[in-house]
């Protein structure tokens, strides 16, 4: 079994909202998930285990004890704690091997060089590929640079009398010590580093697998004869240590080995000699894996969420428990199953707040709040019925009666009707840009938020005229309309409408209402030959808008009609205006949805830079209505 390090990529936690997407690949429905090593997903489902693939499908069915992990593209299966009932592979095909009542060796599951080493009744297997069992042996080991250590029975069936010998992988027949003969051999180890131990007729060599050469063990060089490692007595005593420290030792008359669970040499130490001399053991390659997810929790909450490249947020805290990240993938724990979630880099959530008539351009708000579409484009993977939009900021009421969605190979699109309050801090001459925030649940899963920029400008919609002026003494009272442009389907909404004076006179600043249009208010106190007023608008939430007039006193019969209409900027006092305001059409370049329903357009945001038009009234009884000019 290849050994694993993982790599993580640390982050500290100061969150930056980036859209990015993460999706299951696995669904939590399981009590335990293990990532392997080949890309399957080993999972649990009460006390039997099976085999997932990454697009959820099932390999193995979920029926299993046990589940080793995959060596050569095979994975031993067990049905009770100990007994190997086969081995799948990597498409979950099963061979085989029950009813032989097997069980692995020194917690060894795994094939090496095409087979395994399995123990039942007291003798040692060989298991091929195909499930086949090889002839019983006293002792066993897994193959090491394709031969393993066995002791073989001289006599099988009385299965008395062995020798030691190494078997071949590639032939399955005893491979040679050159110059041995197998029943001179007392002892062999496991080949580590393409060495190994041997012991012929009591004395001990190094076996170099390689050259096939063996090199006698003397503690004394410089006396070699005198010193040759031999065993104590007739036989080479093998002693099992501890599961506190698993392998063997050997004891000979001036030599000990120390030998790990699978008789790979480890250390070994020579009379006269202080601590043990270690001797590398092959190890393979560990495979690394590499992540830039990192699992974090807000100060004081019980759940987890997953932040990636540069402490940018993936989801937002949701998980009861995060388990292995692994390259972009994360086990993730939802109430009281696991499952697995991976970072998709190449798809994103879109938000759109269009037009009623499905137009990307600047809403004008004609009212305190403005219906308009609010649309989420997602990935064809994420099914509609599986996905919402939340309001983060709640500053769009969203409609659920009349959302609508499409799903087609290339988009999912949800749409919803959304009615957005008037910003506060709005105005009117100009487009602001403002943001609303949403997030998207989806597939059981919640995103982070995401920030959609809309531009938006108040439209003044009313149109507000002075019809008559009565002077009496030193007041006048002065008669005006106010009517406004709206779409007849967006309803009545109430409005106060107050007046004010500028040059020190007083007024009625609560005009009398006569008609649904129709309003009266008197000023009072008026000493100069011109009178400066303005009717202000306010409605709801809406800014206050101001259309200002002025009077002339000189005759009772010279004045002049006034007339403000909803786009003016304010005039000073001393300006007699009588403007309108010429409408632009513009078109800006959109996207249409198709899954929008046509409505009625907003009106274009004004432009800047607009001049203002002084009409001085001709010397005439004749009231002389205003000059029209546009005032951009």
């Amino acid at each position: 079994m290849k050994r694993i390090i993982l790599t993580l990529v640390l982050v500290t936690i100061g969150i930056v909202s980036q859209a990015q997407i993460a999706k299951w690949i696995l669904h939590p429905e399981y009590d335990s998930v293990e990532l392997l090593d080949n890309g399957l997903f080993k999972v649990r489902q009460g006390k039997k285990f099976g085999l997932m693939s990454k697009d959820d499908k099932k390999i193995l069915e979920i029926k299993y004890d046990s589940i080793a992990d995959f060596s050569e593209g095979k994975a031993l299966i067990f049905n009770t704690k100990d007994e190997v009932v086969g081995f799948t592979n990597e498409e979950g095909k099963v061979t085989n091997i029950s009813g032989n009542g097997l069980q692995v060796i020194n917690d060894y599951p795994y094939f090496s060089c095409g087979q395994v080493v399995l123990y039942g009744e007291g003798d040692y297997y060989l298991v091929n590929e195909k499930g086949e069992l090889s002839q019983p042996y006293a002792y066993a080991q897994p193959f090491f640079y394709r031969r393993a250590a066995v002791r073989i029975y001289k006599d099988l069936l009385k299965k008395t009398d062995t020798y030691w010998a190494y078997m071949n992988s590639e032939n399955g027949t005893v491979s040679p010590i050159r110059g041995f003969d197998n029943d001179g051999i007392n002892f062999l180890s496991s080949i580590s580093m393409g060495k190994s131990i041997v012991a012929y007729k009591k004395k001990f060599y190094e076996y170099d697998v390689k050259t096939g050469n063996t090199t006698l063990l003397v503690t004394d060089p410089a006396n070699p004869k005198k010193t040759v490692v031999t065993a104590q007595g007739s036989e080479v005593q093998i002693v099992t240590r501890g599961s506190d420290n698993p392998g063997y030792s050997v004891m000979t008359k001036t030599a000990q080995f120390e030998f790990d669970e699978f008789m790979r040499l480890q250390k070994r130490r020579y009379k006269g000699e202080g601590d043990f001399k270690l001797f590398e053991i092959d190890e393979e390659e560990p495979i690394e894996y590499t992540t830039s997810l990192n699992a974090y929790s807000e100060i004081g909450g019980r759940l987890s969420g997953i932040l990636f490249d540069n402490n940018e947020q993936l989801l937002p805290p949701q998980f009861n428990d995060v388990g292995e990240l692994r390259n972009d993938m994360a086990v993730v724990k939802l109430r009281d199953k696991w499952g697995i979630i991976e970072m998709d880099r190449s798809n994103d959530f879109v938000f759109s707040i269009d037009d009623k008539d499905g137009v990307n351009r600047p809403i004008g708000f004609l009212h305190d709040h403005e219906t308009v579409y609010l649309t989420l484009k997602m990935p064809p993977y994420i099914k509609a019925n599986l996905a919402s939009v939340v309001n983060e900021d709640k500053k769009c009421d969203i409609s659920t009666v009349h959302r609508q969605q499409v799903e087609n190979v290339e988009t999912t699109a949800i749409t919803y009707k959304c009615t957005l309050t008037i910003p506060e801090d709005i105005t009117d001459n100009q487009e602001q840009e403002f943001t609303y925030d949403f997030s998207v649940k989806y597939d059981g899963l919640q995103s982070v938020k995401y920030p959609v920029k809309v531009k938006e400008w108040y439209i003044k919609n009313f149109k507000v005229e002075r019809t008559k002026t009565t002077p009496s003494g030193s007041s006048i009272t002065v008669e005006f309309t106010v009517t406004e442009e709206r779409d007849i389907s967006s309803g009545n909404y109430f409005r106060e409408v107050t007046v004010e004076t500028t040059d020190g006179s007083s007024v009625d600043s609560n005009p009398t209402k006569i008609s649904e249009t129709s309003y009266k208010s008197q000023i009072f106190g008026i000493e100069g030959t011109e009178v400066p007023f303005v009717v202000k608008i306010k409605e709801g939430k809406c800014p206050t808008i101001e259309y200002p007039f002025t009077l002339s006193t000189k005759t009772n019969t010279q004045t002049t009609s006034s007339t403000s209409s909803g786009q003016i900027r304010r005039v000073t006092p001393t300006a007699q205006p009588a403007v309108t305001t010429a409408q632009e059409t513009r078109t800006m370049d959109a996207t249409k949805i198709n899954i929008r329903k046509p409505g009625t357009g907003r009106r274009n945001p004004p432009k800047t830079g607009r001049t203002t038009v002084k009409v001085t009234p001709p010397p005439t009884t004749t009231p002389v209505k205003p000059v029209q000019k546009p005032v951009w």
